[in-house]
């Protein structure tokens, strides 16, 4: 598939949308790591408009201008663990399925999240805890995330499977019309 302008013009729109959200990310501490996750979404959504290649540079132009931009970086930690983990499951997660029994890859992908979690945890635990607060809640968050990727990973297959026909129909529309 050659990637064409108006899908290099989407990409663009797409990094504008992202680094708006990482923003306020940074600048509301209540919900910074969701809105990260939000915005790491759009990994997403750039696989769905253009080829994997153009997504892992879109996620590369995305960290690069988070490094200018924004004030907090561990937000923008989280926005490229979560945006590499989209970029696996959307190349080798196939792969691994035509070869490996589900729970193989079930564990291969929680390794791997693991070991970008937990450096996570180590390096960023203010983050995650305020000031004066027992250091043993960090495996429990560390528990909390390993189900929340499960959950991550289910809603993004099924946002995926309803929302990338309406994405690649938009994207196939020729310019002018408005209708259709």
């Amino acid at each position: 598939m050659s990637v064409k302008p108006r899908q290099i013009a989407y990409l663009g729109l797409l990094l504008a949308l992202a680094e708006v959200i990482l923003l306020l990310a940074g600048a509301v501490s209540l919900s910074s790591m969701s809105l990260a996750v939000l915005a790491a979404l759009s990994v997403g959504i750039a696989l769905m408009i253009a080829p994997p290649g153009y997504a892992a540079a879109y996620l590369a132009a995305a960290i690069l201008l988070g490094i200018f931009i924004l004030p907090d970086r561990s937000v923008l930690l989280l926005f490229a663990a979560v945006g590499c983990y989209q970029i696996f499951l959307e190349t080798a997660q196939p792969w691994l399925l035509m070869r490996c029994p589900i729970w193989l890859v079930w564990v291969i992908k929680l390794v791997l999240f693991n070991a970008v979690m937990i450096p996570f945890l180590i390096l960023e635990k203010e983050l995650i805890l305020a000031p004066g607060e027992p250091i043993w809640l960090l495996p429990a968050f560390g528990i909390g995330m390993n189900i929340f990727i499960v959950i991550f990973d289910s809603l993004y297959f099924s946002l995926k499977r309803k929302y990338e026909p309406r994405i690649r129909a938009f994207l196939n529309r020729r310019g002018g019309s408005r209708n259709g």
